[in-house]
């Protein structure tokens, strides 16, 4: 992506009980996820506006939801 600004979310942990054991369901394990999302911030930066930007609550949110989601 051209002139893209880019910011990295750094070892969001969550709890999740992924695998192929039975065992791994049941006891569940931590896991660990660094993103590095990449976009344009040209209009944020203009506006000043929050909403124009990216809200790390919503990323985090949809992370969460895979990684403690089912298996």
């Amino acid at each position: 992506m051209s002139n893209a600004d880019r910011i990295i979310l750094r070892e969001l942990g969550f709890f999740g009980r992924h695998g192929v054991l039975p065992v791994e369901a049941q006891n569940g394990q931590h896991f660990t996820a660094t993103l590095e999302l990449e976009f344009s911030l040209s209009t944020a930066g203009q506006t000043d506006r929050l909403g124009d930007t990216v809200d790390y609550r919503e990323v985090q949110a949809v992370v969460r939801g895979v990684i403690e989601g089912s298996r």
